[in-house]
């Protein structure tokens, strides 16, 4: 539950942050294109105003010719007009024509009027749409005798801009929920695998080796899958040799005539047989127990010590054991690992009484 539940969070988080960028991404695509269509359209503008600058300086002192030559060029997506110095609008602007307060005041108006070129957007609330605007000074005999004022309406770039951002935060927003859905089937079947791996781990901590883990759905698991149950049969393979070897040692203990111990190079005591036990009077619980817990003899404990500490085969020794009326022949051999390091020793004792008392 808990892992289902982190992956939830993990995965709605991938979510939002994905959405968050491509939100992002989609404004900053939409303010950089408006930034650039609206330098273009600046432009154009511009060079158009160049244009007529010339021909409108020379018709400057007759309004009546200037309205002809508006009249002729009229072009509603790229309307004209002149402010005259006195504040008169000759031209086919309605917005700048119906405004009542005098265009002068305008600030960018006032700037054309005394020699930079400006532009502006400006909505007009006669029109009801936005436009962008250029004041143009108009010179004859190098003094300011109006400002040419050219716009276009750009409010049909906005809303095409805005459709296009729209498109492409629902066309993302879909693409990014058809990724998810995938996302989270393959999250699933991951989730999955790994539960079943998880707990097979388990299993093969335990010792139970008889599960097997079943082919993950994911191509990339299945190796993992195919490695841990060959490496499961192997583990049950040399554990039943093991045993079966434990098995046959506990056996040849059993019968041996001989008393066995066994003790590490702590002189704790890791393995008796059935004869040491008979013959010292104690059971299998004394295992782990120092040797001289159990052997109460000084001249065995000698020994076992002295073997302990060369860690070598030592010689034979006889020893009496008074309690038990016996005298034993015993023999150490240093006990060594897989690594090949000598860890304690194993003294095999024979009851030799018989060939004392001839």
């Amino acid at each position: 539950m808990n892992k289902s539940l982190q992956l939830w969070k993990i995965n709605i988080f991938i979510l939002l942050t994905t959405v968050t960028t491509i939100f992002i991404f989609a404004l900053l695509f939409f303010f950089y294109l408006q930034k650039n269509l609206y330098s273009s359209y600046k432009e154009i503008l511009l060079r158009s105003a160049n244009l007529l600058e010339k021909p409108i300086s020379e018709l400057i002192d007759s309004p009546e010719k200037l309205k002809q030559l508006f009249e002729n060029t009229k072009n509603e997506n790229a309307p004209i007009a002149v402010i005259l110095s006195t504040g008169v609008i000759i031209g086919n602007m309605e917005n700048i024509q119906k405004e009542t307060f005098n265009p002068l005041d305008r600030v960018e108006i006032h700037s054309a009027m005394n020699g930079q070129i400006r532009s502006y957007i400006s909505y007009s609330e006669t029109l009801h749409y936005k436009s962008l605007y250029i004041a143009l000074p108009i010179h004859r005999d190098k003094e300011i005798v109006g400002v040419l004022l050219h716009s276009v309406p750009i409010s049909i770039i906005d809303n095409q801009l805005r459709f296009i951002l729209v498109s492409v935060i629902l066309s993302s927003f879909l693409i990014v929920i058809v990724a998810f859905y995938f996302i989270l089937r393959f999250a699933k079947k991951l989730n999955e695998s790994i539960t079943e791996m998880s707990e097979c781990a388990e299993s093969f901590a335990k010792g139970q080796f008889s599960r097997i883990i079943g082919t993950p759905a994911l191509y990339e698991l299945k190796g993992l899958a195919q490695s841990l149950n060959k490496m499961a049969g192997q583990l049950d393979e040399k554990i039943f040799l093991l045993d079966r070897q434990k098995n046959e040692i506990d056996a040849i203990l059993a019968s041996m005539g001989e008393a066995v111990l066994a003790v590490d190079f702590l002189g704790k005591i890791i393995l008796i047989n059935e004869t040491f036990r008979i013959l010292f009077a104690t059971n299998s619980n004394v295992v782990g127990k120092k040797f001289a817990e159990v052997v109460l003899n000084k001249d065995l404990e000698d020994y076992i010590t002295k073997s302990l500490i060369t860690m070598e085969k030592s010689e034979e020794m006889t020893v009496y054991l008074i309690k038990q009326s016996l005298y034993m022949k015993a023999n150490a051999t240093a006990l060594i690992d897989a690594m090949g390091e000598k860890y304690g020793t194993v003294i095999v004792m024979t009851d030799i009484t018989q060939m004392k008392l001839l």
